[in-house]
């Protein structure tokens, strides 16, 4: 059996910069940061190193990136199950996608003038349209996959009927990928024992 995962995997370029002792200086822990090969997703950008194929394999958008590669394999990337999910989850908003098709054509083949008919067709439209938005809200599994599928088929033009219907499919991709941390709220109840030993002009209340 072959056991995949990080676990207590931490490779570097350069081994002779790997810290030994949790003493070190801040130039110590630069040099070591420089040489990581496993990508952090809290201080790199995934998309600018991964991109997928239609089956859910993911590679290196670069082959001869050491961090790109050595991540894939370190994190177990091309794991089965891994795969799968991904590949269930672009079938998924190809469907959507697809599912936009003909009422766009329909759209197309109305007289402007029945403005009825129009009317529903355009809110049939951004209803299908919000179904596929909904992948793309923060939070959503496999941003990273959805948004590379995107790129990869706006340059193929597979979307360039949808703008007769007023979709720029690219406009997805200007959706934020991550929430704003909140703003940090001070807890007053903190200072309740406090407020004797406080100058009267700032007194909490």
């Amino acid at each position: 059996m072959l056991t995949l995962g990080k676990h207590t995997q931490f490779p570097l370029a350069n081994e002779s910069v790997r810290l030994r002792s949790h003493t070190c200086t801040p130039i110590q822990k630069q040099n070591e940061d420089a040489q990581r090969l496993l990508i952090h997703p809290c201080l790199d950008d995934p998309e600018a190193y991964f991109t997928y194929d239609d089956e859910g394999l993911i590679y290196p958008k670069d082959k001869n990136n050491e961090k790109a590669r050595c991540s894939i394999y370190v994190y177990a990337l091309q794991r089965k199950g891994l795969v799968e999910s991904r590949k269930k989850k672009l079938l998924e908003l190809e469907e959507r996608l697809l599912n936009l098709q003909d009422p766009i054509q329909e759209l197309n083949a109305l007289d402007p003038e029945a403005e009825e008919l129009w009317s529903a067709k355009e809110r049939q439209i951004t209803r299908l349209l919000g179904q596929v938005k909904r992948m793309f809200q923060p939070g959503e599994p496999y941003l990273g996959l959805l948004r590379d599928y995107i790129r990869r088929h706006i340059a193929l033009g597979t979307y360039e009927g949808y703008i007769s219907a007023g979709i720029n499919i690219a406009d997805l991709l200007r959706l934020p990928v991550s929430r704003p941390l909140p703003a940090p709220r001070l807890d007053l109840s903190n200072f309740r024992g406090m407020s004797s030993r406080i100058p009267v002009g700032l007194r909490l209340r």
